[in-house]
Formats: structure tokens, C-alpha cells, sequence
């Protein structure tokens, strides 16, 4: 069987999960497990009363992902996907009491063709099968889980994964609810891997360069002439693995944050150093990081190194900035990183279940 990546890491979740609030009512409480490129997530969520200005879900607790336990893409594997998934929900049943049909195990968009027959109908707990996602509906839901509903009309979202580039952006608001959403099928990893794939015995950043002309310019051209929201909207949120690493970096004091502001002095300045020197990058003085936060920035920056190697950091640097340029990034009158964004469409995933019930 051929390899994603070489290696599918699966990161299983950790037994501590960080808790912000319980549910005033179990029959509100929702369990949802993302299977993705890069590993395993969980949350438990429930609805929240209409807040213009704040997430249609509330995160009653998040498992954390723990970096480690790698392994390719077989029948092991995937039997050891299924026992991280069971343990997990017997965590959330033992904790949060679900109901019957509160609990959902979703395969993510960045997973390919080969990952997906690997895991299909192996991925199970009491009767519940896994779910996959397309990249559109996966847009969005992380807007809808990331957006707060008084910035709909305002907001472009840009989502720089593992396995792909994906966003979107209100196209209509009334009668209906319409979101306009891309999707490029090359993410952090992915397009690490296709530069290693033709670079042969040549240097990585050149065949970046050579590859970023021929390949990267034109996939990103499409939906940017598709959907003119990428350039017409005011307001930037990113997120994904190679922005949460640059949001960390940048402003390590912001960890606790769920937002991070940015300039576009800064993200230039964060992609060419990534480009250029990404080992310098993954060592960083922590001199100005306040005391309080100071082991968690640690924690985050030990994880950026884990997650990615020199490689990916200068692949998704590329996208990034490739990306930003074609979409006006110095007109946007504000840019933020999401850092809920690593939980967020999961919870526009449930959303979209209750809103159907």
C-alpha cells in the first residue's frame, strides 16, 4: 500500500483535556473526534444563545494533541486509530454523559484517497461510523466555527493545513446563508513533499523557487480570479499549522489569546526568515516572554519543531506569502491569527448537525 507522506502520524489525544465550562444540561453536549492528516482531535461542544459578536459554540473541553507515536498507513494502524477513538469517547461518556447520537467521528479533507480506504468502516464505537468531509464543507465549517456572526460580512479566512490550502468567505447573507469557499490541494506538508519529490539531488530552495512559478502561482491564481471576497474583504483571519507556528513565534506573550494581531511587516518578515534560515526560527530567545506564560511558550515552540521540520517550515512559508500577495494582504485593514482554529470546524461540523435536527 502506498504512504501518505511516507508517514501518517496519528497523534493520539491526552488524557488531561483542558476544560473551560460544564454543561448546564447533558442533552446539550456534543462529542466530536477529527481524524486528520496530521493526527487525532477532540472537543466537546454545545450550542450558545445568539451572540453577534462571539462563537455559536461554546468548547465545554478539548483534548490535546500529544505529538508523538508516528507510524505508516496499514491495518495496524488503522486498529490503533479505532482504539484511540473508543478511548476517547469512553473519556467523554464518562465525563459529559452524551446522549445517543451526540457523538461524531469525522475524517478530515486533507486525507487522500489511499489514508481514507485504509480507515473506512474501521473507525467505529457503538454503531457510530466515521464520516469524511470535502474540502468545501470543511471551509465551511471552520468559518462558521472561527467567524463571529457581526463580522460575517467582513471577514476572508484562510486556512493553510498540512495536506491543503482552504478558506472562505460571505457571499450571501440573506435570504440564506451563503459561503463562498476555495480550496488548493497542496498544504505544508504536501507541497514539502512534491519539492523533495523533484528536487532529486538539487537544493530544496531552489526547486521551491523553480516549483513556486510553475506550480504553486498557477493553483493559487484559480481561485483567486474565482472568488474576488479573497481580495474585496477587509479583515484576515488565518489559520492552520504554519500560521498557529508563526503567531507563536511572533508573539509568544499572545499564547493564552484567541486572537493574535499581525502586521504585514511581520508576516513578510516570518516568511523570509522560514525560507532562509528555519532553524533559527525553531530557537528562539524567550527573554521578553512574560514569566506567566513563559512554560507554555516553551511547550508550543518544542511542539512547532515536532510538527514540522525545516522542510515544511519553508514550504508552507511559501504558500503563505505566495498566497497573501495574491490576495492584496498590505490592503487588509486588519489580520489576525485564530488560534481556536485547530478546533474549529469540527464545532461548525456539529453546528451544521444540530441546525439539521
Amino acid at each position: 500500500m502506498s504512504r501518505f507522506l511516507t508517514c501518517f502520524t496519528a497523534v493520539f489525544l491526552a488524557a488531561s483535556g483542558v476544560a473551560w465550562a460544564a454543561s448546564a444540561n447533558p442533552d446539550d453536549s456534543f462529542g466530536v473526534i477529527e481524524v486528520g492528516s496530521s493526527g487525532i482531535k477532540a472537543l466537546v461542544v454545545e450550542q450558545t444563545p445568539n451572540d453577534p459578536e462571539g462563537s455559536p459554540m461554546r468548547t465545554l473541553k478539548q483534548y490535546d494533541p500529544v505529538d508523538k507515536n508516528a507510524f505508516t498507513v496499514d491495518a495496524a494502524a488503522s486498529g490503533r486509530v479505532s482504539e484511540a477513538v473508543k478511548r476517547i469517547h469512553q473519556e467523554m461518556q464518562d465525563e459529559f454523559k452524551l446522549p445517543k447520537g451526540h457523538f461524531f467521528v469525522v475524517g478530515s479533507s486533507g486525507l487522500p484517497a489511499e489514508v481514507r480506504r485504509v480507515l473506512t468502516d474501521t473507525i467505529y464505537d457503538e454503531g457510530v461510523k466515521m464520516d469524511f468531509i470535502t474540502p468545501e464543507m470543511e471551509a465551511r465549517y471552520e468559518f462558521q466555527g472561527i467567524v463571529p456572526r457581526g463580522r460575517y460580512p467582513e471577514v476572508v479566512l484562510v486556512d493553510i493545513g498540512s495536506g491543503n490550502t482552504k478558506g472562505g468567505y460571505v457571499e450571501k447573507l440573506t435570504p440564506e446563508l451563503k459561503i463562498a469557499t476555495f480550496n488548493i490541494a497542496l498544504g505544508t506538508k504536501t507541497y514539502a513533499q512534491e519539492i523533495n519529490k523533484a528536487r532529486g539531488d538539487g537544493a530544496f530552495r531552489v526547486t521551491a523557487e523553480v516549483l513556486r512559478k510553475e506550480k504553486l502561482i498557477p493553483l493559487i491564481a484559480e481561485p483567486v480570479q474565482q472568488f474576488p471576497g479573497l481580495q474585496n474583504s477587509p479583515r484576515l483571519y488565518l489559520a492552520g499549522g504554519i500560521c498557529w507556528a508563526m503567531a507563536t513565534l511572533l508573539h509568544p506573550n499572545s499564547v493564552d489569546s484567541a486572537w493574535t494581531t499581525l502586521t504585514k511587516d511581520e508576516i513578510k518578515s516570518f516568511c523570509d526568515r522560514a525560507m532562509s534560515n528555519p532553524r533559527q526560527l525553531l530557537t528562539p530567545n524567550f527573554d521578553k516572554v512574560d514569566a506567566k506564560v513563559l512554560d507554555k511558550v516553551k511547550d508550543e515552540t518544542a511542539r512547532i519543531g515536532k510538527v514540522f521540520n525545516e522542510d515544511q517550515l519553508m514550504a508552507g512559508a511559501q504558500i503563505l506569502i505566495t498566497f497573501l500577495d495574491r490576495i492584496h494582504y498590505q490592503e487588509k485593514k486588519a489580520i489576525f491569527f485564530a488560534r481556536r482554529g485547530l478546533y474549529a470546524w469540527p464545532a461548525g461540523y456539529v453546528l451544521e448537525k444540530i441546525q439539521a435536527k
